[in-house]
């Protein structure tokens, strides 16, 4: 296997969610960044965010180069300490209600 190549800071914000969640797909780095500032967005607004708000949140991220600092790592921590667990939950919940569903939908149509 080869070895990883060394990041040269700055970097962009696709290295940094690849640094921030190893061993995620591309798409669900891009999943979870997007809730995660979806939700961010959430606690500031005190609302829901716009489709404008938001694209242009994910604009500023995109456009700016981040350094090797202190404060990459309090994001990542926060991204992965703090809001994958509940978004993780979040979806553990929606999945086994859609499963349930499905599940006694069948049982109903065989009793009946």
């Amino acid at each position: 296997m080869a070895r990883p190549r060394k990041l040269k800071f700055p970097i962009g914000l696709d290295d940094w969610l690849r640094l921030a969640l190893r061993g995620k797909r591309l798409e669900d780095r891009w999943k979870i960044f997007k809730e995660w500032r979806r939700s961010y967005l959430r606690i500031t607004l005190k609302r829901e965010p716009t489709e404008s708000e938001f694209e242009l949140e994910i604009k500023k991220w995109k456009e700016a180069e981040i350094f090797d600092s202190t404060q990459i790592m309090v994001w990542s921590d926060n991204l992965r300490m703090d809001f994958l667990p509940k978004y993780r939950k979040e979806n553990r919940i929606k999945r086994a209600g859609i499963a349930a569903e499905k599940r006694w939908s069948k049982k109903n149509k065989k009793s009946s």
